[in-house]
This record gives C-alpha cells, structure tokens and sequence, in this order.
C-alpha cells in the first residue's frame, strides 16, 4: 500500500511589519492544500520563537521570501531569516526550487537574491506564476497540492480581481492624496518659504537701515569729533597766533626802547650836525653875499675869443671868463637850447652841486657848435654846465678855476 502524501510545507519570510499581506498570503496557500508556516498562526503561547522559527525553516520544504520596502530596507531578525534560507538552499541539489522571492510591491530585489527567478503578485499572474513553482517544488518531492473546483477558482479570481481592483483605487486615493498631501506641503512650503523670504527681506531691510543708520551716526560723530578737533586747532593757532603777535609786539617794544637807547645820542648829534649844517649855509649864503653871484646877464651863447676856448683842459685861472663849447653834429634852426651852471661845494663830506645861473638860445642859422660863455664868478672851485635841449639833457662839461 503506498504512503499518503503529505502537504508541502512552506515557510513564509517576511517583515513584521508586512503581516497583513501575509496573512492574505497564508489564506490563499491553505486554500490550495498547501501547509504555509506563518509565525502569527503557528506560534503559541509559551513558546521560544527564536526556537521554533529556525526549526520551521530547517523543516520547510519551500521558503517565500516575501519582498516589499520595508523588508528590504530592515534591519533585525528577517535578515537572519533570509540568511538561513541562503546557506539552506546553497545545499540543494541542482535544478532544485527551493527559494521563491515574491514581490508584494514596487522594490529591488537584494543582491543576494539576484540569482533567483522572483514573482510579482502585484500583477494578474503573479499567483498563477507562484503555484506553478510550488506544483513544480511539490512534484519533486512527491508532496500534495489540491486543486480548487473551476468555479472556486473563478471565484477566487474574481475575489482576488476584486481585491486587486480595490487595491489600485486604494493605491490612486492613497496616491491622490498623497500628491495632494504632497501639493499642500509644497505649497506650504512655498508658502513658508516666501514668508521666509519676506521675514529675510524684512531683517536684511532692517539690518541695512540699522548699518546705515549707525555709519550715519559714526559720520555724523566723526564730523562732530573733526569739527571739535578743527575748532581745538583753530583755538590753539588762534592762541598761537596771539602769543607770536604779543611777542613780536613786545620783542619791538623791547627792540624799539633798546633802539631809542641807542638812536637817543645819534638824535642829538643830527640835531648838532644839523645845526653845524644850518649854520654852514648861513655862511656859505654870507659869502655869496659878499661875492656876486653869476646873473643871466653873465653868461652868453657867444664866444669873445673864438678859437681858445676848447675845455679839453678845463682849468681857468680866478681872473679868466669861461668860454664852452659843444659839438654837434646838426644843430636844427629854431631850436631851443638851455645851458645850466653849477658850483661845487662839499659840506660834511657830502658833495653838493649849487645852481649860480641859466641861459636859453635859439640858433639862427644851421650851427654845428655851440658857444656858452661865463664871466668869472670870482671864486675858485669845481664847476658844471649841462645843456638841455627841450628840457632833455644833450650834454654835461665840468672844469675848475683856480687861484691866480
């Protein structure tokens, strides 16, 4: 009599937090004759379940790695599940299905699962593919499966057509929302943002009017500072300028008494010299007094002795008349000549020339000299005559007379 078969026995690895897929899961199996192991049907009260876990998958004839987020990103006791079923399948004969990765959502699949053929129960198939492979694991180790009347798997599909329609609404109103969770945090973020930005714009106005105002201040204070810095050094020039001024004043006072000092006996003796000056012009006028004067009358343009009276050598004896001349090179009709006659006198080493007389001439005709003579003033000395021309000086002769 052959043996009963017995169901086969699969282990479904999942996260905790992945339950109510799995337990939609574990539903379907069981319907199918399968005996799934699922921690939240097959522990009970009492028992160690870091026991009776390891020992459901090293009894397992299949594992179902139930693949979603939260499985994959992890981190606790289903990688140690995982990892079991890895070195538990590294030990299959080849060709051999052992591991079945099924995918309850969008997700990568890990990198050490790659080498697995995975199934994707989030599309119509995705089960169909599933017990195929589970038929196919049962077929190699002679254990059962039961297949469903047509009409309970029709309507099953339409259960499960119905549940996957409910879940994509589900997923578009989860969607929905989430976009319009989404929306609403963008734009309240905007929101937020732009209030940000004006609150930025508001401080930055605020910290810029705060800067300007304070360099206004330092300007203004530093203004103030050099206005008081510039009145001080006005001030202190001002002071300045007063004290040079009262020290000049005082150094001239000083230097005037000191002068005064000095000058006080050079007064007096100007006032003698000036007198002894006065005095000697009071005599000088007494001599010429005594002596007549040279008049007008005494002097003529006309030469006595024609031909002797050449001043190369202008000595004169006291009882000689005086006769110059002068050369020109075209004497004009009718031109006004004027000669004027001076005596030399030396009061207190001071040469001093004493005007005795003038005449005036007109030429008649053409001449090309000009003949002055002097009656012999009777007084011995140094004499000059200067001939002008149109109240301009042409010509200047000076001679002496001497004692006879």
């Amino acid at each position: 009599m052959p043996e009963p078969k017995h169901p086969l026995k699969v282990f479904l690895c999942h996260a905790s937090t992945d339950k109510p897929k799995v337990r939609e899961l574990y539903r379907y199996l069981r319907k199918r004759g399968i005996q799934p192991w699922f921690d939240e049907e097959d522990l009970v009260g009492g028992q160690d379940w870091q026991v009776e876990i390891p020992k459901a998958l090293a009894t397992s004839d299949a594992i179902i790695i139930c693949l979603t987020k939260n499985s994959v990103d992890k981190e606790g006791y289903v990688q140690n599940e995982i990892k079991f079923a890895l070195d538990k399948a590294l030990g299959m004969p080849e060709g051999r299905i052992f591991l079945i990765p099924v995918k309850f959502e969008g997700c990568e699949v890990p990198f050490s699962l790659s080498r697995y053929q995975w199934v994707d129960l989030t599309i119509e198939s995705g089960y169909s593919k599933m017990m195929k492979a589970l038929k196919f694991r049962a077929s190699q180790l002679e254990r059962t499966t039961v297949e469903l009347p047509k009409r309970a798997i029709e309507e099953e599909n339409l259960a499960i057509e119905k549940a996957t329609k409910e879940k994509v609404e589900r997923e578009a109103i989860e969607k929905a929302t989430r976009e319009k969770a989404e929306k609403e945090s963008a734009e309240k973020a905007r929101l937020e943002a732009e209030e940000l930005a004006k609150q930025k714009a508001a401080k930055e106005k605020w910290e810029r009017e705060a800067a300007e105002k304070t360099a206004r201040e330092k300007a203004e204070k530093e203004a103030v500072e050099k206005a008081r810095l510039k009145a001080e050094e006005l001030a202190k020039e001002k002071i300045a300028k007063e004290k040079a001024s009262r020290e000049f004043a005082e150094k001239v006072t000083r230097e005037r008494a000191k002068r005064e000092v000095v000058e006080k006996p050079v007064r007096s003796l100007l006032i003698i010299i000036s007198s002894i000056i006065l005095v000697a012009m009071c005599l000088f006028l007494c001599v010429f007094a005594v002596f007549p004067v040279v008049t007008k009358s005494d002097i003529s343009s006309k030469p006595v002795l024609p031909g002797i009276s050449d001043i190369r050598v202008p000595f004169f004896s006291a009882g000689e008349d005086i006769y110059v001349y002068f050369n020109l090179d075209r004497t004009p009709s009718s031109q006004k000549f004027e000669s004027r006659w001076f005596h030399k006198v030396n009061i207190l080493w001071t040469d001093l020339y004493i005007p005795i007389g003038y005449l005036e001439y007109t030429p008649v005709n053409i001449d090309t000299r000009l003949f002055f003579h002097l009656k012999n003033p009777g007084i011995v000395g140094e004499y000059r005559v200067d001939i002008y021309m149109d109240q301009d000086l042409v010509g200047t002769k000076t001679f002496e007379i001497y004692p006879k």
